[in-house]
Order: structure tokens, then C-alpha cells, then sequence
């Protein structure tokens, strides 16, 4: 979940928010440097009139868009690529919806309004929760992916594989499980052997193999000093 802020003054917003909600048209509309002030944010843009063809979210309240109006302004951003949402009231909510359903149109994502309503926690179909207003700023809780204001996840190329290519593969998946099997079987022989070594008694004297090991080095030090 992440903490969202909206206000008609960019200003007001922390300059360091996880993300932020602006305006696009209207009497409030940010300007680019408003929107520059958040370089690392994630940016949704708000449409207030339904006219206008722009922005992520359009908003649905008294003075702004009316419920009516929303499914149009959906239609024409999912022709233009975007995947919408709108902004209601958590008590507008079902007059909203059932606009869409009397247009006939797929309802978009939802960000719902209700202060402080359940608390900075989603409603049950929403991807976001406008649930304080502080002033001068509204803070609102918000998906970890909101679709259509989110980069839409890459996922990842499927590889194609011939049935040889996957035979192969298998039986070199289990040589290399063999070898690490060995691997950790030479690992304990070898111990044990070193184990032995340590207490073995040579001859009856009883010279161990530290000191059979010091005499050879000793000799080839003598060795190399008579060569030179």
C-alpha cells in the first residue's frame, strides 16, 4: 500500500511523496513545473471536466463531472490507450456505477472518497481511498499497482523449446546433479582420509607425517642451494 497526496496547491505536497495526484484542466490545473517538483513520484492526473480528453482520473463530484457524464469520458480514454478510473464519493459510488451500467460501459477502476470511512485501507473493488484532508493537503492510500497510472509490469519473454532442446536439458540437469553428488562424496573421503593421516605411526621410531614432511622439504632447500 502507498501514500498518495493531492491538492489544488502543489506546494503543500511533501517534494519526497511516493506519489502524487494533480490536476490537468480547470481553474486548478498544475502547470509543467508544478509537475517537475516530483521528479520521483508516481504522477496520477486528474481531469475535472468530462469534456476534456486527458489525464488517468476523471473526478466525479458537485462543481466537476457528473455521474451521468463519466462512462463517455471512460469510452474516450480507452480509445486513446488508458486505462481509467474515476474519483466519487463513497455515498456517490453506486449512482456512479449504475451510469455505467445503464450506458452498457465496463466500469473503470475506482477511487472512493470517505473520510476517514474505513480508514487507510481500500474499499473492496477500489485501487485507491481518499480518507483524510488534513488540509492543506488530501492523503489517500493507495494499491501497490494502480492500473493505467502504474507502468503496466514487463513480463518476461516465454522461451520456446523443442523436445530435444528439453531433452537435453534434462539429462544436463542430471549429470550436474551427479557431479554435485560426487563432489560432496570426495569432500567426505577426503576428510576421513586426512583423519587417518593424522594418526598414522610410521617406522619405530614413531615419525609422523609432520615430520616425514619437514625432512623432505629440508631436502629440497638443500637441493636448490647446491644447484645454485
Amino acid at each position: 500500500m502507498r501514500t498518495c497526496y493531492d491538492a489544488i496547491t502543489p506546494g503543500n505536497i511533501p517534494a519526497n511523496a511516493q506519489m502524487v495526484a494533480g490536476y490537468v484542466d480547470g481553474r486548478y490545473a498544475w502547470s509543467a513545473a508544478d509537475w517537475a517538483r516530483f521528479p520521483h513520484s508516481v504522477k496520477a492526473r486528474i481531469a475535472v471536466f468530462s469534456s476534456t480528453n486527458d489525464g488517468h482520473i476523471l473526478d466525479v463530484e458537485p462543481g466537476c463531472s457528473t455521474p451521468a457524464n463519466a462512462p463517455g469520458w471512460v469510452v474516450r480514454r480507452r480509445k486513446a490507450g488508458i486505462d481509467p478510473t474515476v474519483y466519487c464519493s463513497l455515498s456517490a459510488w453506486p449512482t456512479v456505477r449504475a451510469a455505467f451500467a445503464a450506458a452498457k460501459v465496463a466500469e473503470p477502476h475506482w477511487w472512493i472518497a470517505a473520510y476517514p470511512g474505513n480508514g487507510a485501507a481500500l474499499y473492496p473493488g477500489a485501487v485507491a481511498h481518499q480518507y483524510a484532508n488534513p488540509g492543506p493537503v488530501d492523503i489517500s492510500v493507495a494499491a501497490d499497482y494502480w492500473p493505467g497510472v502504474d507502468p503496466t509490469p514487463i513480463k518476461p519473454p516465454e522461451v520456446d523449446m523443442t523436445p530435444a532442446e528439453h531433452a537435453m536439458l534434462v539429462t544436463a540437469a542430471k549429470f550436474a546433479t551427479a557431479a554435485c553428488n560426487r563432489a560432496q562424496d570426495l569432500q567426505v573421503e577426503v576428510a576421513a582420509l586426512r583423519a587417518e593421516v593424522a594418526v598414522l605411526k610410521v617406522g619405530p621410531l614413531g615419525v609422523t607425517p609432520a615430520v616425514i614432511a619437514k625432512a623432505v622439504n629440508d631436502d629440497a632447500v638443500t637441493r636448490r642451494a647446491t644447484w645454485r
